[in-house]
């Protein structure tokens, strides 16, 4: 019995599946962001921001309001830390604050040209954005200055909105930032482009990969995501009417970067395992792992965050607490 258990444990680390529990948040409703930063854990959960000490998991402030005046979150927000400052991105602006709490400032940024908005050091930021042209939409993906104006354009995609038709999931836009360079993934393939904080291309990092196949229970899952969420399911009939779905997953998920190593995970999954590589910046190959990235619902991740080659993750347990979890990449 002990070397079953020994031969399970020791099957379990190789699989990069040991997670180690760090804290408990009873408080916690529906987490949706999650920052770890060196002395604090920053919480999201719309429309209050959460700061917990890492020492002891204990709270240090709460904050946010929800509506469009100052100081006030409308609709949704990212959370991220810059240096000294935690940067709190929702429609149509960006509000700053000291790692503790305190208010600094806040600026007003163009929905077309400033969603989704990263910091890129200080003074700029990388954002999601939209356009049309001759009558085609696409998403793009936009640098900015420090008051949020779009400097250049980084890289583009057309939106699942085609004509009469709805193309689910057929290219995905994956961006980051470490303080100096921008990284990119979008389209189909495993392409991540890198640039600097000028938006000038560094280089490609490409890999030869074979998509993982999209299918049925995938078209089945994104049919009950839609018709289940509070926010989507009004448009649940006209969607499955004019959904197209592809014959393959894009290759590239999301992008962490983190010291001198860039994880990416793709949408290749195992059992209740996803695949993630760790690349050099020249984009050689570390290690390929499977690791049990949490879900809360089939296509929304628990919140998450990569620091010093550890996933962390906020999870809900049997008795409705959320623990923070961390395994290492």
């Amino acid at each position: 019995m002990k070397k079953t258990a020994a031969i399970v444990m020791i099957l379990a680390v190789a699989a990069g599946l040991y997670a180690e529990k760090l804290a408990v948040f009873p408080d916690l409703m529906k987490p949706s962001q999650l920052v770890v930063g060196k002395d604090h854990i920053f919480v999201g959960e719309f429309p209050t921001v959460y700061i917990f000490s890492r020492a002891d998991n204990s709270l240090v402030r709460q904050f946010g309001k929800e509506g469009e005046g100052p100081r006030e979150f409308n609709r949704f927000f990212i959370l991220r830390t810059v240096d000294d400052r935690l940067l709190v991105n929702s429609l149509g602006k960006v509000t700053f604050y000291t790692l503790e709490g305190e208010y600094i400032e806040e600026k007003r940024v163009n929905m077309q040209t400033g969603l989704n908005l990263l910091p890129l050091g200080k003074d700029r930021f990388v954002a999601r954005g939209f356009t049309n042209e001759e009558g085609k939409a696409f998403i793009t993906v936009n640098l900015l200055d420090r008051e949020g104006k779009k400097l250049k354009e980084l890289g583009r995609m057309p939106t699942g909105l085609q004509g009469d038709k709805i193309k689910v999931l057929e290219e995905q836009t994956a961006y980051e930032t470490d303080g100096e360079r921008i990284f990119l993934s979008i389209g189909k393939e495993f392409v991540i482009d890198i640039f600097n904080r000028e938006g000038e291309k560094l280089t490609s990092i490409t890999r030869e990969y074979e998509r993982a196949k999209f299918t049925e229970k995938d078209r089945n899952t994104v049919l009950e995501e839609i018709r289940t969420d509070p926010q989507q399911k009004q448009f649940f009939d006209i969607f499955k009417e004019r959904a197209v779905f592809p014959d393959y997953w894009p290759a590239v998920a999301s992008i962490f970067p983190s010291g001198d190593i860039l994880y990416v995970m793709t949408f290749k999954r195992e059992a209740d395992t996803y695949e993630v590589f760790a690349l050099n910046r020249d984009g050689t190959l570390i290690s390929r792992k499977m690791i049990p990235f949490r879900f809360r619902t089939p296509l929304q991740p628990f919140p998450s965050n990569v620091v010093d080659g550890k996933l962390y993750q906020l999870i809900e347990n049997d008795d409705e607490e959320w623990e923070l979890h961390a395994w290492p990449l």
